[in-house]
């Protein structure tokens, strides 16, 4: 690839980046769930577990399977603006 938009599958725990604040053009952050109790956080500014924090992906955020031929999960992706997408407003 010369130029385009690069994605990987990934499960690193960390709070996912769309649970930030201001990120994306949306109502409300995605939420990322405590790390001790796997309950659902609210605020939006817990550092994430990655930062030393409480903030973590939530378990349902995991890959699963949905059949012995096709699993399922998200995937991060590298994005400049040079297609269009930037990674602040995009998620």
């Amino acid at each position: 690839w010369i130029a385009g938009t690069w994605t990987t599958g990934y499960w690193d725990c960390c709070k996912p980046s769309c649970a930030w604040p201001n990120k994306g053009n949306v109502t409300s952050p995605t939420l990322a769930c405590d790390i001790k109790t796997g309950a659902r956080i609210t605020d939006a500014t817990v550092r994430s577990v990655c930062d030393g924090g409480t903030a973590a992906s939530c378990v349902d955020n995991a890959p699963f399977v949905v059949n012995a031929s096709l699993t399922m999960g998200f995937a991060a992706a590298a994005v400049s603006g040079s297609h269009g997408l930037l990674g602040d407003e995009n998620c």
